[in-house]
């Protein structure tokens, strides 16, 4: 994270990059960066207690209709193998 906020994987697109609250309390964020190659999703992160309720599926579509306006056509999402994201990236 600290690496990330430093800029070491590019700015930070702020417009990307967001958090779900509900009820007051935050309970999914990202951090969309931009590398050389393209946006990076640097971060999706969902609390604990509220996992497999679509929270990142949400802010995945969210950050890439917010890439797409920004005029970024083609997103590759990359994430670890064996994330139970994988299926919400559209690739």
């Amino acid at each position: 994270m600290r690496r990330t906020l430093a800029g070491q994987y590019g700015q930070i697109i702020a417009e990307a990059s967001g958090t779900i609250i509900e009820n007051g309390e935050p309970i999914a964020a990202d951090i969309v960066t931009e590398t050389s190659i393209g946006p990076l999703f640097a971060y999706v992160v969902t609390m604990p207690s509220r996992q497999r309720q679509g929270c990142a599926t949400r802010l995945i579509a969210w950050f890439r209709t917010t890439l797409a306006r920004q005029g970024w056509n083609h997103i590759d999402p990359m994430m670890t193998v064996g994330n139970p994201a994988d299926h919400c990236t559209g690739s």
